[in-house]
């Protein structure tokens, strides 16, 4: 005989549904029961010039960019920077860069720091910085073209050797000078006139010098030769666009390219030739042919 069985009533033996998939849920779950995420490095923390706590990096390096260049940053960090930026989004780097020369209420207005970009994207992306001289006119000045130039043939830091070299040019006197001071200053000069003569000698030779470094350059480089040509062609159609509205009466259209467009045998003329350039653009030979 067969041993007993309890089997009770049949709802007992029903399997109960199985629970509907809710994607949240499994994605908890398998987070949880996966590897173990990779431990994100704690960001290190600096000190401000308030001696107040920061951290070195945002991890977003345009953001670090556009925080930490300000003016008198080391050139290395602006460079190193805007190199780690530029990897990053090559767009907003680029933004950036237009912003640290921002005048009117447009940006930074940090000439140094820009130029300092600006030679970087000439050694870098030199295409990039040609193509982009108008734009630069527009948030900045003519003179910004010029003195871009000037840096690329002179080096970076050619404005601070010049102002350690006279450190008194440009600046107004602070104190009046007494009358006989001014007089023993005549008599010196009077002495001196053999020491004035070699000067002349010597700034002749660094204008022959600049010159032959100025062709030089043009002849062997052909991003600067295309950088250079452009920016005489903006020189040079902004000029004659300026001069048909000078003719035609519309005198508040006139822009300021006349203002900044360097002189003849200037300082950036000297350095760079520009005047040959523009000039050549402005009244090409067939425009007057006796004259040649």
């Amino acid at each position: 005989m067969a041993p007993p069985h309890l089997l009770g009533p049949p709802d007992i033996h029903k399997r109960p549904p199985s629970p509907s998939s809710d994607p949240f849920t499994d994605l908890i779950t398998e987070c949880f029961n996966g590897p173990p995420l990779r431990k994100i490095p704690p960001t290190r923390m600096i000190r401000t010039e308030n001696n107040s706590a920061t951290y070195l990096s945002s991890g977003n390096p345009c953001l670090d960019f556009f925080f930490q260049v300000v003016p008198d940053t080391p050139l290395h960090t602006l460079t190193g920077l805007l190199k780690s930026a530029w990897a990053h989004d090559p767009l907003k780097a680029l933004k950036l860069v237009c912003h640290l020369r921002g005048v009117r209420g447009t940006g930074k207005s940090d000439k140094e720091g820009f130029y300092t970009a600006a030679l970087w994207l000439h050694g870098h992306h030199p295409k990039t910085l040609s193509l982009n001289i108008g734009p630069i006119t527009g948030f900045g000045y003519f003179k910004d073209l010029p003195e871009i130039l000037n840096r690329i043939l002179n080096g970076a830091d050619v404005r601070e050797i010049q102002r350690r070299q006279n450190p008194h040019r440009g600046r107004r006197s602070i104190c009046k000078i007494s009358r006989r001071f001014r007089k023993r200053r005549r008599l010196e000069d009077w002495v001196e006139e053999e020491d004035k003569a070699e000067t002349v000698v010597t700034l002749k030779e660094k204008k022959a010098s600049a010159t032959k470094r100025a062709t030089e350059r043009y002849a062997r480089d052909p991003d600067y030769r295309f950088l250079y040509n452009l920016v005489c062609d903006f020189f040079a159609a902004s000029l004659v666009a300026d001069i048909e509205r000078l003719k035609s009466g519309k005198l508040c259209e006139i822009g300021l390219a006349a203002k900044w467009c360097p002189s003849l045998d200037s300082f950036y003329d000297r350095s760079t030739l520009l005047c040959e350039g523009i000039a050549t653009r402005v009244f090409p030979r067939e425009s007057a042919p006796d004259s040649f």
